[in-house]
């Protein structure tokens, strides 16, 4: 299914595709369906000549401000949380120069959300609301186990989409997991004890990590074939493994995203970064954290050749960065990662979404379909909400 097939006819809405860009339309003043990539202004602009902006009485000085602030800083979501009845804005760190435009609202609380290890640096590659109480977050230990279970169960060799090229959906699973691309069986078996233990297989080299079943195991030293592994890595506890089953050495790749000080420029591993701003979250939500429902969804990042070093990427389709809908039968459409696992994974975590190959339009100008679509949404019909604003709001309805 192609995204334009998917909004002409899913969403009864005019579109045109055009070098991977929408240009929006839209025909109520209530119902805005936009198209968020290089066309952020041309909507904007929309909106004021039909009178949208007349209609609501706003400072067009204060429009043309906001747009400058929307165009170049859309790593931020409003959400919706307890004693904020306008939601609170999840504000990305990347773009530090917007948030005294946004306090100045009068209208939001704002939660700073660490995204400066991201290159885009938005916070919808992390995140995503389902519904009120369930959140969807990129969690790269959640790739890293289907992935496991794939190569566990023979199928190393299936495609995982991959990078930013068309090329990338060719990639293999053993090619992004692993180190030694099959690694080999066990020789003998370990009992569940996080002793170090002395194995004679391989050779693999000193400081590489190594999982069998569900451990991160070190190599310590090597001499010969004779290894000393460390157990009990990367915060996942020893457990007792059986001879022959499937052990091999990670690739840097799935190091950097998993082990903090594992390759020597990431002192940090991405699912580190990533747990410090799900915890921001947390805290800026308060108790109705503890109402809320939060899934991981699997999702690797890797740095770029033409960034600086220790900034991320999705480097494989971002889950986290999908379509809300809740209409049409259809909860969500979500980016296809070309993996069967995975798939069957999210449709599991949310029912009753869709997938929508935007690889080559999208993912690979490092973005996801949450970037390039909004769905069609309805004010409420009375009293509108600028007319609900604070006293001291400069978004108060001009007289």
């Amino acid at each position: 299914m192609s995204v334009g097939s998917l909004l002409a006819d899913d969403y009864k809405v005019k579109v045109e595709v055009f070098k991977g860009t929408f240009t929006p339309f839209h025909a109520k003043h209530e119902e805005l369906a936009t198209a968020m990539t290089l066309d952020k202004a041309r909507c904007a602009v929309r909106l004021a000549r039909e009178g949208i902006v007349e209609n609501r009485k706003l400072n067009m000085k204060k429009i043309v401000l906001a747009l400058i602030v929307f165009i170049t800083s859309t790593g931020l979501l409003m959400v919706y949380a307890q004693g904020a009845p306008y939601g609170k804005i999840m504000l990305g760190t990347k773009w530090p120069q917007t948030k005294p435009y946004w306090e100045a609202q009068g209208i939001q609380p704002i939660i700073d959300i660490d995204t400066s290890y991201l290159i885009v640096g938005h916070v919808d590659e992390l995140f995503m609301w389902i519904t009120s109480n369930k959140l969807i977050y990129a969690d790269p230990w959640k790739a890293a186990d289907l992935l496991h279970k794939e190569i566990a169960e023979g199928r190393g060799l299936d495609t995982i989409w991959f990078g930013w090229t068309v090329a990338g959906k060719n990639t293999t699973i053993v090619d992004v997991v692993t180190h030694n691309r099959f690694g080999e069986y066990l020789p003998v078996a370990l009992d569940g004890t996080a002793t170090n233990v002395m194995v004679t297989f391989g050779p693999y080299s000193s400081n590489s990590y190594l999982r069998v079943n569900d451990e991160i195991l070190r190599v310590v030293s090597v001499s010969g074939n004779t290894h000393v592994l460390a157990r009990a890595q990367a915060n996942r506890p020893a457990m007792p493994h059986a001879s022959n089953d499937v052990i091999y050495a990670l690739s840097a790749l799935m190091v950097k995203n998993l082990i903090d000080g594992g390759v020597a420029n990431v002192p940090v591993c991405v699912d580190s970064k990533i747990n410090v701003s799900l915890d921001q979250l947390k805290e800026g939500l308060g108790s109705y954290a503890n109402t809320m429902q939060f899934i991981p969804v699997p999702v690797l990042f890797n740095e770029h050749p033409n960034y600086p070093t220790n900034q991320f990427l999705a480097c494989t389709a971002n889950l986290a960065n999908s379509l809300v809908v809740n209409n049409w039968g259809v909860s969500a459409y979500y980016s296809n990662p070309g993996n069967q696992k995975f798939r069957n994974y999210f449709t599991s975590a949310v029912p009753n979404s869709v997938a929508v190959d935007v690889w080559e339009h999208y993912h690979c100008k490092y973005g996801e379909i949450h970037c390039a679509t909004a769905t069609v949404r309805s004010l409420p019909a009375a009293p509108p909400w600028w007319e609900q604003l604070p006293a001291n709001s400069p978004w108060r309805t001009e007289q």
